[in-house]
């Protein structure tokens, strides 16, 4: 879901930008390259930053598909 519709900030970039140590909702714009605009997501912003992972998962890297791994 969109949090930021000016800069096409997700739930999940909040949460990557967390995982990458923001803690701040300037942190999230830096992480994303981009600054604030009109405001109305900072504090969507704060309550993702500041709210538990409902299922205690802890945000992580994504790894790359590995082919030979499957043989």
């Amino acid at each position: 879901m969109y949090v930021c519709l000016c800069n096409s900030i997700r739930c999940s970039d909040v949460r990557s930008a967390a995982g990458a140590g923001a803690s701040t909702p300037g942190g999230v714009y830096r992480h994303m390259g981009c600054r604030p605009q009109c405001g109305r997501c900072r504090d969507a912003i704060v309550d993702l930053l500041t709210a538990p992972d409902p299922l205690g998962v802890q945000p992580r890297e994504t790894a790359a598909f590995d082919r030979d791994a499957r043989s």
